[in-house]
């Protein structure tokens, strides 16, 4: 009021009419004053411009009102109805607080609640926008209709309890508009950083100031990954905790939701026509089939259970292991080796072998089986055969239609795939594969071992054979990425990066790469049972020997590398015909037939025979 007194003084000194005009201007304002409005005049100067002055510090203080001070209803009708109820909620043993060691243990608990319960919050309101976006079929996350994601939840929730539904409804909104902030952090750090937001910083910064796009998003981004968010969650492991705690909280919901499902579950579990991986109307055959692949591993990924170190483990603890699809890939491989040969009848049983694993493979529903797939069906067609893509996507559609449930997304996914036509397969095939190594790259974070292993199967695959210095360029920008200390995919790519040097010529610098990795393994425990890395490597040697010119040295670790196959998986694994067809091959190269005869028998006796020979050879009698 100083100031306007002042004011008063000086009007005097003024000519007649601005004297008049603020003299109406003071006589407004001592007017609103009067009213009601004294808070237009009480309010302290601003704060200095000094952010680390005590004043600065709560600089958001003054824009407290009146209608702030108060606590949500359901707080105060729990503090009301018994204080008591929750000092015994909280004390030890659900007893009351009897002795000064039982307070003080009360008292820790509940300092250390008051972060924990802010970290939970998070991730509870993540998971509620995860389950909604989930479900919801008409694409607005927060709508009521009757195939929203929202009725649908408040459906199973009032279902299972007593709980009002109009109620129920406008918390779970709510809930969703704040974790789909949550998620888009997410998304755009790490999952780890929900627990590692600065606890100095007010929640009401992430999930109300801080824009969901735009330039002032990228700038909060930009300032917490300069500050080590992301490398203190991976370091920490808060990424791997994050994704278990999300995992956990959907259990109550496995039960009641039908998109709940584990790697190798299918068959406990249940998809339905009105589920969010419904067949989406007017969609292209390639639209539908990558808007199946986003809900399908986002879910898959959201699902999986990893140990420490990344690895993919089943329901009960086990680690999940991909031999099918290994299987499977070795085979196709066999196959192309053995139709450039000339070797039909051959050729027909590898593919036939191929094919017996497909029903198990799409049971077991393991996150690598598309790129299995998409991996078999390029390399086909990069050798030359096309039709046995086509054979190979029909008889997939089909068995698939036999073993996966009606509306399951993996179902829908394998039989998008036998629908798409020659001319867009391989531009539609190189996108859905982006797409799955994307989504692995955002849910499980790019130095994920089963991330990184589906992005090397890409890169392998779609560079490859076209663009080889392209290939090299992303595998060492990978390789740059982990840094100096080893990481547990360190071996992989850099055996991949060598089986490109091959390609490229560079047959002495492949040589060494692999021996580099051979040399890495024996010296760190995470690596102590990598034994297929072992035999990758001696397989790169092998070749790289072989393209420079020595004979003697490339078959002796040839045979090494098959009896290491042998040993640790017997005659009949798949790898050991693979193997043996190229030495084969190499023996025929150098003259020596007999050798290689002996090493064809031997391979004939592990391919066996199929059903087609079976009936030859019914015919045969009957002919007889």
């Amino acid at each position: 009021m100083g100031y306007i007194a002042e004011l008063q003084q000086h009007l005097l000194k003024l000519p007649e009419r601005p004297q008049n005009n603020l003299a109406k201007i003071l006589a407004l304002w001592r007017e609103k004053t009067l009213s009601g409005h004294s808070d237009l005049l009480s309010k302290p100067d601003p704060p200095p411009k000094d952010r680390n002055s005590r004043t600065s510090k709560f600089g958001s203080l003054w824009s407290i009102k009146s209608e702030d001070i108060t606590i949500p209803k359901s707080i105060a009708e729990a503090l009301r109805e018994n204080h008591c109820n929750l000092l015994r909620h909280w004390s030890k043993n659900g007893v009351n607080l009897e002795s000064p060691a039982d307070h003080y243990d009360y008292t820790c608990s509940v300092e250390t609640r008051r972060t924990l319960d802010r970290i939970l919050w998070r991730f509870l309101t993540t998971f509620y926008y995860d389950l909604i976006s989930e479900l919801d079929t008409t694409k607005q996350r927060c709508s009521t209709t009757e195939n929203g994601g929202v009725a649908f939840a408040v459906t199973v929730i009032c279902k299972s309890g007593k709980h009002d539904p109009d109620t129920v409804r406008n918390k779970v909104k709510n809930w969703v508009k704040v974790g789909r902030r949550y998620r888009g952090f997410m998304a755009a750090l790490c999952p780890g950083c929900l627990i590692l937001f600065p606890e100095k910083i007010s929640d009401l910064v992430w999930e109300q100031y801080v824009p969901i796009k735009g330039e002032g998003f990228d700038k909060a981004i930009q300032l917490l990954q300069g500050l080590g968010i992301v490398d203190k969650c991976k370091e920490e492991g808060w990424d791997d905790l994050s994704n278990k705690v999300l995992q956990t909280l959907r259990v109550p919901f496995q039960s009641l939701i039908p998109f709940q499902f584990q790697p190798g579950q299918q068959s406990r579990n249940e998809w339905t026509a009105n589920s969010s991986v419904a067949p989406v109307a007017g969609l292209l055959v390639s639209e539908n089939l990558f808007y199946n692949i986003k809900v399908y591993f986002e879910n898959s990924c959201r699902n999986m259970i990893l140990d420490d170190h990344g690895t993919l483990l089943t329901p009960n603890g086990a680690k999940l292991h991909n031999d099918l699809c290994n299987d499977f890939d070795s085979y196709c491989f066999t196959a192309t080796m053995l139709i450039e040969k000339g070797l039909h009848v051959e050729f027909r049983r590898a593919l036939f072998k191929a094919s017996a694993f497909v029903e198990q493979i799409l049971r077991a529903e393991h996150p690598r089986t598309l790129a299995c797939f998409l991996e078999v069906f390029i390399h086909l067609i990069q050798a030359g055969l096309p039709e046995v893509t086509s054979f190979l996507r029909d008889f997939i559609k089909r068995m698939s239609a036999k073993v996966i449930r009606k509306g399951h997304p993996w179902g829908q996914i394998c039989r998008l795939l036998g629908e798409l036509d020659s001319e867009s397969l391989d531009e539609a095939m190189a996108k859905a594969w982006k797409c799955t190594t994307d989504i692995f790259d955002r849910e499980l974070g790019i130095f994920s071992p089963l991330a990184v292993s589906v992005r090397l199967d890409y890169i392998k695959r779609v560079y490859g054979i076209t663009n080889y210095l392209e290939e090299e360029r992303l595998l060492r920008d990978l390789l740059a990425q982990f840094g100096s200390i080893p990481r547990l995919s360190t071996p992989r790519v850099m055996l991949n990066l060598a089986h490109n040097l091959n390609r490229q010529g560079r047959h002495y610098e492949a040589e060494e790469m692999a021996l580099e990795v051979l040399s890495l393994l024996p010296g760190y425990e995470m690596y102590a049972r990598r034994i297929v890395e072992r035999i990758e490597s001696l397989k790169i040697v092998s070749r790289s020997q072989f393209n420079q010119g020595k004979t003697l040295a490339a078959e002796q670790t040839m045979r090494e590398a098959i009896r290491m196959i042998v040993d640790q998986w017997g005659m009949q694994h798949s790898w050991v015909p693979e193997f043996m067809n190229v030495l084969e091959g190499w023996l025929r190269g150098w003259g020596r037939e007999e050798d290689a005869n002996t090493l064809r028998g031997e391979i004939e006796e592990l391919m066996g025979r199929d059903e087609i020979d079976e009936q030859l050879d019914g015919v045969q009698d009957l002919l007889c």
